[in-house]
């Protein structure tokens, strides 16, 4: 191999005699499934905060709620008759007491029955509740209360004759709850009745206890004081007076959903926009943020347009935007309307608060179409909401501020910090309650979903996305289901794919090399090689590998690398390059969800030698880190997506002045032959 007089001189500034062949880098122990918390006040501590809080509220696993009753009851909307009953729509008036945390609902349920012999009809509850339920023409009926749990009840309902099968029944239910808003409660959870707001982000309606699916219409009224105003999910009906001074607010959900029932109160200012369809946005804002609510029209307009274009058409008639207060903690997403902390309806493009909103709102305004629209079938499929609107999220922010920030900390391709042994599938049905599963779902599921994306192209994604959602829309559907539609797409058999990131564990380990070849005529190439490694823990996987290649005299170069699923076995290929190569970048984007480390140590810009441009590459990055102390000495994990892995030679989270002495122990260091 011949090296240019370039490199020679760069060698010259440093060592000119290579010192014993180091050890093969390792992958820093705190890379390796170390439990690191954030740092305080970062923003994916605070995205992560959200993302618990959402994920608390999804963890409503419900009695009797397995995969299989989901699956047996998913098959279409249509078909949703085939438990012996089950509620088509919900006619709600909600009385929220403040002053006493009270709150009394007067619901008229349409039931279909569909087999003989239903006498009686049991329904969740909370304990402490007070039910009473009469027929539609005020017959009263028996009700007895059963124990499920240390915090929940149900409610069976005894019909004074068996129903008729194929049937519509009417059922009138009243229902008294002291509230205390804590994660206990099934029918009233996420709830507030103090200071400025007060709201019930929760399934108000009542929730039969027979099966997993019920999607319900639903209208919902709610009494409010003179000063207040209501906003719901759905379509606002206007408001009446009632003699005494207060208000009933009316919004109607002409949709089947299991999420259509939620409201907040407060002293709110309504200001109305237009997506790029006419539909219309409603921005529910209290005084102080009012200023800024053509903005968040604007913005969620942008989203809408951005998502119709690359998902599919919004396929709701309106979209109400709520304001609650930080307390909420975040972000929720309910049929045509999303809640979300006062923080982020303050974020505009000229203050720093931007990208919250931006990465906040769009992951909920996307659940209007994954979890919503298209709803998960089982367990199983949680990741078709969450993991969805999370890549979503992402694919809106990265085109929209032209920056990979949320899906570089989503990735965290350099420290996913799952062990083997808490990790869990994607697609697993144990994902839904694992301890990581923010870690898995949110942040894997939306970096898989986006590899997903890569594979396949964008222009493909796209059209499997839209398929997905003619197919599935206003329906159930499994991940298979999903990979049958993008399969279909591009024309491509996506077993490998789907089996390597949803029915697996872990993320891919490689060790990547290079060297320069200048050949007898003058011409130049590179050597590529990357081995994953022998391991019983880690699999191989096969992935494409980004490759950008820096020459002296031309621009940079971007070449694809096919790495296939073999252990311990490099893999080699050549690039030409029109002119001697300064350094090469594997993945330099950050597409994959992968940890790397570098055959030649000390060789952290892939040029082939250890010499002085791996010296002042290494300067550039000084002070990057990943791994910071805070505080009274505790460690923090930072996600710094300038840092690189492969310039931290001391495997400490940070590159500084350790890693520049380590670097001149190797100084001299050539690639081997390959």
């Amino acid at each position: 191999m011949k090296r240019i007089q370039f490199w020679m001189a760069a060698c010259a500034l440093c060592a000119t005699s290579a010192s014993a062949a180091p050890q093969a880098q390792k992958i820093p122990a705190f890379l390796e499934g170390a439990d690191m918390p954030t740092w305080p006040g970062s923003p994916l501590a605070q995205r992560r905060a959200w993302q618990d809080r959402e994920a608390a509220q999804a963890h409503r696993t419900l009695p009797g709620q397995t995969d299989a009753t989901a699956a047996l009851r998913a098959a279409n909307f249509a078909n949703l008759a085939a438990s012996s009953w089950t509620v088509m729509d919900q006619d709600i008036t909600v009385d929220l007491d403040v002053k006493n945390s009270q709150v009394t609902t007067d619901s008229v349920l349409t039931l279909h029955v569909t087999d003989a012999g239903v006498k009686s009809l049991m329904f969740y509850g909370d304990n402490g509740e007070t039910w009473t339920a009469s027929t539609v023409d005020d017959l009263p009926l028996t009700t007895t209360t059963g124990t499920l749990g240390t915090a929940n009840s149900s409610y069976t309902v005894a019909l004074p004759v068996a129903a008729t099968p194929n049937t519509d029944l009417l059922l009138k239910l009243h229902r008294v709850v002291k509230l205390s808003c804590g994660q206990g409660f099934m029918g009233f959870l996420q709830c507030n009745t103090s200071g400025t707001y007060h709201w019930m982000a929760g399934s108000v309606g009542a929730m039969p206890y027979n099966d997993g699916h019920t999607p319900f219409t639903c209208k919902l009224h709610i009494k409010t004081g003179m000063l207040e105003v209501a906003a719901a999910t759905g379509q606002p009906k206007g408001v009446d007076i009632l003699p005494d001074g207060s208000k009933l607010w009316h919004f109607e959900q002409p949709e089947r959903s299991e999420h259509n029932d939620a409201f907040a109160v407060a002293a709110y200012k309504m200001f109305e926009g237009k997506s790029a369809d006419n539909q219309p946005i409603r921005v529910y804002t209290t005084n102080n943020y009012s200023g800024n609510a053509s903005t968040i029209a604007k913005f969620v307009s942008d989203v809408l347009a951005f998502y119709g274009t690359h998902m599919a058409k919004f396929p709701w008639t309106n979209l109400n935007m709520i304001q609650l207060s930080d307390q909420f903690g975040g972000g929720e997403s309910f049929l045509m309307g999303v809640f979300a902390i006062e923080s982020v309806f303050d974020g505009a493009p000229d203050n720093n608060g931007w990208e919250e909103t931006n990465s906040l709102l769009s992951h909920e305004i996307a659940h209007q179409w994954w979890g919503n629209f298209v709803a998960p079938q089982g367990l199983g499929d949680v990741c078709l909401s969450e993991s969805m609107a999370e890549f979503s999220s992402c694919w809106y922010t990265e085109t929209a501020l032209g920056n990979r920030a949320q899906i570089l900390t989503n990735n965290l391709s350099f420290a996913y910090t799952v062990a083997i042994t808490e990790d869990k599938p994607v697609n697993s049905a144990g994902v839904y309650s694992a301890a990581k599963y923010v870690d898995i779902i949110y942040h894997k599921g939306s970096v898989v979903l986006d590899m997903l994306r890569r594979e396949v192209g964008d222009t493909v994604m796209t059209q499997a996305l839209g398929d997905y959602a003619a197919t599935y829309g206003r329906d159930f559907a499994t991940v298979a289901q999903l990979r049958a539609v993008v399969e279909k797409a591009s024309g491509q058999d996506l077993a490998w794919f789907f089996t390597q990131w949803f029915s697996r564990v872990g993320l891919i380990h490689a060790q990547v090399s290079a060297r320069p070849i200048q050949h007898d005529d003058g011409t130049w190439s590179v050597r590529v090689r990357v081995v994953q490694p022998a391991d019983a823990k880690i699999k191989p996987y096969r992935f494409h590998l980004p490759v950008h290649i820096e020459t002296i005299a031309n621009a940079p170069i971007d070449l694809v690398m096919e790495i296939q699923a073999v252990a311990d076995t490099p893999q080699v290929q050549e690039f030409p390059v029109p002119s001697a190569p300064l350094r090469v970048k594997c993945d330099w984007q950050r597409q994959l969800l992968r940890k790397f480390v570098v055959g030649t140590p000390g060789d952290v810009n892939l040029s082939g030698l250890v010499d002085g441009a791996d010296l002042i590459d290494m300067a550039y990055r000084q002070g990057r880190g990943v791994v910071h102390t805070y505080g009274s000495g505790k460690t923090f994990f930072f996600p710094d997506t300038a840092w690189n892995e492969l310039y931290d030679l001391t495997t400490d989270g940070l590159v500084d002045g350790g890693d520049a002495a380590a670097l001149n122990d190797w100084f001299g260091t050539e690639a081997e032959e390959f």
